[in-house]
């Protein structure tokens, strides 16, 4: 847990803050969040290796993403934070293991 804290610190506390509440619109909240907590933790796994942009419009046509994290963190590391944020601040997630990010990161584009 206490890699998971630090990598979460170190990567996403800018923009997520340190207690998960986010700065809505542009980041989202983790804690309460219900795409975090689901019972596969798919898609804050994908989010993590690939980041996550959304579409432009036209009154928001730069809006603000998350950069991916494949190239920087392992499978370990990444379990370690999807772990983190899956259980930090009340959520009722379960933890992630590395084998989880391994077969989502053959997944990825080359």
């Amino acid at each position: 847990m206490e890699t998971g804290r630090n990598i979460y610190v170190k990567q996403c506390a800018l923009c997520h803050g340190s207690e998960g509440k986010g700065h809505p619109p542009h980041h989202p909240p983790l804690a309460g969040n219900p795409s975090i907590t689901m019972a596969t933790p798919v898609n804050p796994i994908r989010i993590v290796l690939n980041g996550g942009y959304p579409p432009g419009t036209r009154k928001n046509p730069r809006p603000h993403g998350m950069p991916p994290y494949s190239h920087i963190l392992n499978d370990d590391e990444v379990a370690a934070v999807v772990t983190y944020i899956r259980v930090a601040w009340e959520n009722a997630g379960t933890p992630v293991a590395p084998r989880q990010v391994s077969e989502l990161r053959t997944l990825l584009p080359e």
